[in-house]
């Protein structure tokens, strides 16, 4: 019995044995292969790590601008740092909405996004909302470059000390009137109910004898249908992409105004490159991502109207107005440019300076005021 017992004792040590054996020889299997991979990797990046940034894109992958500046983005990221650096891109907001990327930037929660000082002007950023003022701007290409030197002069700190921005300006296209009813005149406007995004438009809003209604993206057109609302400030491409034509085919060709918006990283993650990548990074690429969003909005909106003048066709019309009607909308604004500047100082800011600067901006660059 005992003789049994040893035996049995023996063949389980001899199959522990082999299969103990078995594991090391399949691990030093995998560990050899794994380390051609990895070498391969140097061979190809000429770095023994790429360095990935994170991406949060509020719009969806089918966006205009998922296609035309994020994916082409990828590929110029890929060829400036020869495979160094890689941006990855997600889409959805499934990171973050547009409205806490101040806040998720500063938490590290994703690496990149596109910034849009609009949401976040109880900050410093309300400086940019100057550029935001009714009736500023007739084109991106315009507010992008006063945007580049004005921020050159104001924008130190505006977005604070754990977020670089790009030294370039970018800017959405043309916000315009979609209305339900002709618009012809400021005195057409009296009694309608129109949907804003901020506080901006409430002086001008008053003058006109408008009702300001705040609603969201996703309420503007069950607004609009249903009579919620009678008119919304929107942009030319983003109101054709959720088909506001469709319960308010009459659209005014009247630049409201463009939100400002770049791309915006982590300062922290910019740190961890290696110097000359990070320069690269500053003051190339995130540059050349700037021109690349402009140079979208520019081809979008003109293709927009075009479709737009198809779309309306017999049910409702871009409407054009005339000098004299266009000149009565822009002066009604004034006094919100003046008003803007109080608010300044009130904030702490030198309102005074501020606007005085803009305006020479504006006037070494060939760009008249609006009034």
């Amino acid at each position: 019995m005992r003789g049994n017992l040893t035996m049995l004792f023996k063949n389980k040590l001899f199959l522990i044995f082999n299969l103990s054996l078995l594991v090391l020889l399949i691990s030093a299997c995998s560990g050899s292969t794994g380390g051609k991979q990895e070498e391969g990797q140097e061979q190809s990046t000429g770095t023994s790590k790429v360095i990935e940034l994170d991406f949060n894109n509020v719009f969806p992958a089918t966006h205009h601008l998922a296609a035309n500046v994020f994916e082409p983005m990828e590929e110029v990221v890929k060829e400036k740092t020869d495979g160094q650096l890689k941006i990855n891109f997600h889409h959805s907001a499934v990171l973050g909405s547009v409205t806490s990327t101040l806040d998720d930037l500063n938490g590290g929660l994703y690496d990149m996004a596109l910034g849009v000082p609009g949401y976040f002007y109880d900050t410093d950023l309300f400086k940019l909302s100057l550029l935001e003022l009714p009736f500023s701007f007739e084109n991106v290409r315009d507010i992008a470059n006063v945007q580049t030197k004005f921020m050159e002069l104001h924008g130190e700190g505006v977005w604070g000390d754990k977020i670089t921005y790009s030294k370039v300006g970018a800017a959405s296209d043309p916000f315009v009137i979609y209305s339900t009813k002709e618009i012809r005149s400021v005195d057409d406007m009296k009694g309608m109910k129109v949907a804003v995004t901020n506080d901006t438009w409430n002086l001008v809003f008053e003058e006109w004898g408008v009702t300001p209604v705040q609603l969201d993206l996703a309420d503007l057109y069950e607004g609009l249908q249903r009579g919620v609302i009678d008119a919304a400030l929107w942009s030319t491409v983003g109101g054709m992409g959720i088909k506001l034509y469709e319960p308010a085919p009459y659209i005014v060709d009247l630049k409201m105004y463009l939100p400002i918006s770049g791309p915006v990283i982590r300062t922290e993650a910019l740190e961890k490159m290696p110097e000359d990548l990070r320069n690269l990074f500053v003051e190339d690429i995130l540059p050349e991502f700037s021109e690349m969003l402009v140079d979208n909005y520019e081809k979008q909106e003109a293709n927009a109207w075009k479709e737009l003048e198809k779309l309306v066709e017999g049910k409702g019309e871009i409407i054009k107005l005339s000098p004299e009607a266009e000149k009565e909308f822009k002066q009604s604004a004034e006094e919100t440019w003046n008003n803007w500047v109080d608010q300044a100082n009130e904030r702490g800011f030198d309102g005074e300076q501020l606007m005085n600067d803009y305006k020479q901006i504006r006037k070494e660059l060939g760009i008249e005021l609006p009034f």
